[in-house]
């Protein structure tokens, strides 16, 4: 199921986030915020858990929506907005085809790794 409330804290929340770290992105289209339930998020986004991880959040490019399972970590909200704002800033439709690339793909990640460590604090006790 939806977990609607979650979702009305976090859109605020995700909206300040994107105003205090993402100023020049202010004038773009914010993310669509979706939180699920394992069963939903799972059944949604067609994700199969595996012993060694399983996937918490997504940001899905086409359509500028942001998937959290249950509440999500600011590490894991931190790491989603910066795929938005990679995306963003390159224009969605040029990520897509960057992202092709797996040494384009792994330079992303590692940039929203490194946003994810450097910013999740900005997220603490807000939702």
């Amino acid at each position: 199921m939806r977990l609607d409330d979650l979702e009305e804290n976090l859109t605020p929340v995700i909206k300040g986030y994107i105003k205090e770290v993402y100023t020049a992105l202010n004038d773009k289209p914010h993310p669509a915020i979706l939180c699920y339930d394992d069963h939903q998020f799972k059944k949604n986004l067609n994700i199969r858990d595996s012993k060694k991880s399983s996937v918490k959040a997504a940001f899905t490019i086409p359509i500028n929506t942001v998937y959290f399972r249950n509440k999500p970590t600011e590490s894991a909200i931190a790491h989603e907005l910066e795929h938005w704002a990679q995306a963003q800033s390159l224009g969605p439709e040029t990520y897509i085809e960057q992202l092709q690339s797996e040494e384009a793909f792994l330079k992303y990640e590692k940039s929203a790794d490194n946003a994810a460590l450097t910013n999740a604090t900005k997220l603490t006790g807000k939702y």
